[in-house]
């Protein structure tokens, strides 16, 4: 059964756009503080910056206590909150802003007709933030906005990676102006009996679920030490698009299986995803959640001066 042309365009007025879940933006930045933490003093000027957020008083200070009775550190709290905040603000994903998650390139495999992606979008979206970051003034004012842009760019930097923000699949089942959503009405069960899922929200999972501290931190050590910088021959890349074009190749091959998986007819029935898809999900998403953090650390260390 298709899904009509009027019913596709509903669901893109009305889906929210997802990103790595909150978890998994936490761990990156994880990976990122224990790539950094020796560097003393770009901790401390990140650390500037981000108590000057919103939300850092009300929000972020309690757990910030959290994590020090945790053995966690302030700076490493930090940048796992900021991450996130993205997917926290009321507004992160509504209007405008909801587009800064992801950029729908066109994904096809039997020739369906596409839609080029939005003109606003996380790659361009990503370039005024930086902007923001580089240029706003020393004023209590511009303090806050230059805490907010970092948040988007920790936040982008992550989405980036995660397959299903940087493709729509067009078919002869999506087709009209959004395609599948990135995954998001594409609908998949783990086994028989299993709950219906959106594609897109198990590749979101892929990472981890934890919200737990401690946890978080020590995975991020984990996925360090299983995936070390030397394995990742891509990792001075520093060009969202290219992050991006390695997500889109990911998704065509790991995710869509080269146009072999095959989605359920409506939310309420997936088709069961095959014999070993759900090992590679996690094996490709914690792979690219640590090439994340690298590159974040990275980034911070060449842009914040």
């Amino acid at each position: 059964m298709k899904l009509s042309l009027s019913l596709l365009c509903l669901a893109a007025l009305t889906l929210p756009a997802a990103a790595w879940n909150k978890p998994g933006h936490m761990t990156t930045a994880a990976v990122a503080y224990h790539d950094l933490k020796s560097d003393t003093a770009l901790i401390g000027k990140l650390v500037a910056i981000l108590r000057e957020h919103p939300d850092y008083a009300t929000q972020w200070k309690p757990q910030v206590d959290e994590g020090a009775a945790a053995g966690v550190p302030e700076a490493e709290v930090l940048l796992m909150l900021a991450a996130r905040w993205p997917d926290d603000s009321d507004d992160g994903h509504s209007g405008q802003k909801g587009e800064w998650h992801y950029i729908n390139t066109p994904l096809v495999f039997d020739g369906s007709p596409t839609k080029p992606a939005k003109p606003n979008n996380l790659v361009t979206s990503f370039a005024e933030r930086v902007q923001e970051l580089r240029t706003a003034p020393e004023s209590a004012e511009g303090k806050v906005q230059r805490a907010i842009a970092l948040c988007w760019i920790l936040h982008q930097i992550g989405d980036s990676h995660q397959p299903l923000h940087a493709v729509s699949l067009f078919s002869q089942r999506f087709q009209g102006n959004a395609g599948d959503l990135g995954g998001n009405i594409f609908y998949v069960r783990f086994s028989e009996g299993g709950a219906t899922q959106k594609l897109h929200f198990i590749w979101d999972e892929a990472i981890t679920t934890s919200y737990n501290l401690r946890q978080l931190n020590n995975l991020a050590l984990t996925l360090r030490a299983d995936n070390p910088r030397a394995s990742f021959s891509t990792l001075r890349e520093q060009k969202p698009e290219t992050w991006i074009a390695e997500s889109a190749t990911l998704a065509k091959s790991v995710v869509y299986l080269n146009g072999a998986l095959q989605s359920g007819p409506n939310k309420n029935n997936g088709i069961v995803l095959p014999a070993g898809y759900s090992q590679e999900r996690g094996r490709v998403g914690k792979q690219r959640g640590t090439l994340a953090g690298y590159r974040m650390a990275d980034w911070l260390r060449a842009n914040v001066k």
